[in-house]
């Protein structure tokens, strides 16, 4: 989540800066091989005038990957840069020995309003119930970046004051459908009603939508129709397009049970506990 939030800072702030403007160049993780603090698509914007915004380590590289990023700037010439954060050799040119043990490529190229156009939309969370333990979820999840969307058919719980500001209110019954809430593979999706019959209404949509997420609050039991629904999709595809798995025992495998159960033959009974005497269970 921090890698989305980060990417989107600095896709607002550069476009912020070409609508002024300004120049900057960006840096981005694009391989790593051992040990490292960022993953690949990490961003690190480093402006005309110095400022930064973001980060391709945990610290260690960015003030030489800020200085080629004013250079790239000033040259308008893109640069592909590799850091071994590992080696003490003096033979290799980047090697930093910081016993992170890793590689790092990061390319730095010049930002323009192109890369701005080209933001990441966020992971966006629908909770479907707005009873009063569906406020923290809402809170937390915008705090993380999510898009929150809180869908109820009861006005009174639907009120902006008991949500986030940048929440989205719908009010609707699962009879109404989903549409207009473009579920995909960015959306994660909690069923909280608290009424089992809503539930399993809004449950029976969500199971054919494309969702990175779906979830469903309350006893393990009360999601056995949706798990058994699930086998049932899996059971008519395998039906209509290929066969089941099937094991079979090998002959190796049968004579280790045969003789596993010789040797369970050969063992004596085992003697039935006695009873002291003067003693009562």
């Amino acid at each position: 989540m921090k890698h989305w939030r980060e990417t989107t800072a600095i896709v607002e702030r550069v476009a912020r800066l070409a609508e002024a403007g300004a120049r900057a160049a960006i840096a981005t993780v694009v391989r790593i091989s051992g040990s490292a603090y960022r993953r690949p698509g990490a961003k690190f914007l480093v402006e005309e005038g110095g400022g930064t915004t973001g980060g391709v380590s945990g610290g260690c590289l960015e003030a030489d990957v800020r200085e080629v990023a004013l250079e790239v700037l000033r040259s308008g010439s893109p640069r592909l840069l590799h850091y071994e954060t590992g080696s003490d050799d003096d033979e290799t040119v980047w090697g930093l020995g910081l016993g992170c043990e890793g590689a790092v490529d990061i390319f730095v190229q010049p930002a323009d309003g192109e890369f701005a156009e080209q933001g990441i939309p966020p992971p966006a969370l629908v909770v479907f119930g707005a009873g009063d333990d569906a406020r923290p979820l809402a809170t937390l999840a915008a705090e993380a970046g999510f898009d929150v969307t809180v869908v109820d058919h009861r006005r009174g719980y639907l009120t902006p004051e008991r949500f986030p500001p940048s929440a989205r209110l719908v009010l609707r019954r699962a009879s109404e459908g989903l549409q207009g809430l473009g579920l995909g593979r960015r959306h994660f999706a909690v069923v909280q009603t608290h009424a089992l019959a809503h539930d399993r209404d809004w449950l029976r949509g969500l199971l054919q939508q494309p969702l990175a997420y779906l979830g469903l609050l309350g006893p393990r039991a009360q999601g056995g129709g949706a798990a058994a629904a699930r086998r049932r999709r899996r059971g008519a595809a395998i039906r209509a397009g290929g066969t089941r798995p099937r094991r079979r025992r090998t002959g190796a495998g049968r004579g280790e049970h045969r003789r596993r159960d010789a040797r369970r033959a050969e063992r004596p009974p085992a003697a039935a506990p006695t009873r002291q005497a003067g003693r009562h269970p």
